[in-house]
């Protein structure tokens, strides 16, 4: 596994370190005339037009060895996330003390210097959370905004685009991506297509639906077509519990 994450690791930075306890190479093998170099310092290692490859050896005390060979992935284009006029951040927790606790981390993060955008942020935390009873969704067009909604439901207010509730029941919301349009699906909402070029009144009320049927219990299953919309970020994790119990 060491030799395998320094591979990974040397792929990443663009070098290969220097062997370890190497000051001088035997000279019992003809290193000049030979393809091979044993590293002694920092070696850049730039990408270029062949895909860089690695081998990869272990030698077990039982006689089982194992060679792996490491190539560099395939450099594929990011596709540009789509713009949109508002987006959906849902939040939930098992009791409301800890969704105020959740809330805290967001302010937290979005307080960092290099916040993720927005997109990323919600889809994140839309389709890659367990969602617990107490919940929170907030609809909102930036970062500032939801920061700004964030703090003043913390507060105790609830202002325009924010919604709570508490509830888990059996229904399923379908929500389907694809590069051009989002599906909507559910026993208890409307079928709908919505193109991603829709102005935003549309978005407003798609999102207000969807919003209410969360707050409700509802389970949101946000799903795509092809490569995620969104990319997946780092966000503050379910907050901790100090609750002590007897054995």
């Amino acid at each position: 596994m060491a030799g395998l994450i320094k591979v990974l690791l040397s792929l990443q930075h663009n070098a290969i370190p220097a062997s370890l306890h190497c000051k001088s190479p035997t000279p019992q093998f003809n290193w000049q005339n030979q393809p091979l170099k044993v590293p002694q310092q920092l070696t850049p290692w730039s990408p270029s037009n062949q895909p860089r490859t690695a081998g990869v050896s272990a030698f077990g005390f039982n006689g089982t060895n194992a060679h792996l060979i490491v190539a560099e992935a395939p450099h594929s284009p990011i596709p540009q996330p789509p713009t949109l006029p508002y987006h959906l951040l849902t939040l939930s927790a098992r009791n409301a003390s800890a969704l105020q606790q959740l809330i805290h981390c967001y302010l937290n993060y979005l307080k960092q210097p290099h916040p993720a955008a927005i997109g990323d942020l919600c889809w994140t935390a839309n389709s890659g959370r367990t969602h617990f009873s107490h919940r929170l969704a907030i609809r909102v067009s930036s970062l500032s905004e939801l920061c700004t909604h964030l703090e003043a439901f913390r507060q105790g207010s609830i202002p325009e685009g924010v919604m709570q509730g508490e509830g888990n029941n059996s229904n399923t919301v379908i929500v389907q991506w694809t590069h051009e349009q989002i599906q909507i699906s559910g026993p208890m909402i409307p079928e709908r297509e919505l193109p991603l070029t829709s102005p935003p009144e549309q978005w407003l009320s798609v999102l207000q639906s969807l919003a209410e049927q969360y707050v409700a219990g509802t389970s949101i299953q946000w799903t795509w077509t092809g490569s995620p919309p969104y990319q997946k970020v780092e966000l503050p994790t379910y907050p901790f519990q100090h609750q002590h119990y007897g054995l």
